[in-house]
């Protein structure tokens, strides 16, 4: 199998549903229950505006990976530009991934290898010089990739429900 990445437009949005809401479901199994994750069709419509958002306004751009044999899409990633923050010098704007996903089917091949690379080469076009993600800490296939990727840990997110009286 070999691998194309190309940038979406708009309309080719609605391509990538399928792996998005795939994407939810491995969040429910990961999350095990210890966090709420919205219903795979409210979370598309969220996420889908948001996409359309940030390429109309160039805020972001969508990477897709099609598997040329087939010219199926097998994974996408989406990339937003951020500005920095006030505390640490990332530069005028960072990228972070908002999403990568990658069909279950063609996981350990390369597809998420590709999309990151793709992002990487976009940002360093734009003279970004660094990129972020996040991931559930249970996410353990996918933060293997993203080290080998050569991503390292920065902050900690500590998530807890306020009306819990248990701590």
């Amino acid at each position: 199998m070999s691998i194309r990445i190309e940038r979406a437009h708009a309309r080719d949005l609605t391509k990538v549903k399928r792996l998005w809401k795939a994407m939810i479901g491995d969040y429910q199994q990961l999350s095990d229950g210890l966090w709420e994750v919205r219903e795979p069709g409210e979370a598309w419509a969220r996420r889908h505006q948001q996409y359309l958002d940030w390429i109309n306004d160039a805020g972001g751009v969508v990477f897709l990976a099609l598997d040329t044999d087939t010219e199926e899409i097998i994974g996408y990633a989406a990339l937003h530009f951020v500005l920095s923050g006030a505390t640490f010098d990332l530069g005028e704007s960072y990228g972070e991934i908002e999403t990568l996903a990658v069909l279950p089917t063609e996981r350990g091949r390369g597809v998420g290898a590709a999309l990151i690379n793709a992002c990487r080469r976009e940002l360093d076009r734009r003279e970004v010089e660094y990129m972020a993600l996040e991931t559930l800490a249970s996410n353990t296939g996918a933060l293997r990739l993203y080290e080998r990727a050569g991503f390292q840990p920065f902050m900690v997110r500590l998530v807890r429900r306020v009306n819990d009286d248990e701590s």
